[in-house]
């Protein structure tokens, strides 16, 4: 909701092919060839909450990265 929170980015590519995922809800979501795909680790318990009870439903990156 307009504030900061840590993350940790597990996955980041583009889909080879069409596939099928099941949500964090339980529901299923097609997936299809060249979408874009980003997987993240909610590291704040409260937050990672909101999104399994649908009170959060999406994020917009803004950030930094340190290369090692």
């Amino acid at each position: 909701q307009g504030s900061a929170i840590k993350v940790n980015l597990l996955e980041n590519y583009l889909s080879p092919v069409d596939f099928s995922i099941t949500d964090i809800t339980g529901g299923t979501q097609l997936i299809k060839c060249g979408t874009w795909i980003q997987t993240f680790r909610i590291l704040s318990k409260e937050i990672f909450a909101k999104v399994k009870n649908g009170e959060l439903t999406g994020l917009s990156m803004g950030g930094r990265a340190t290369i090692k």
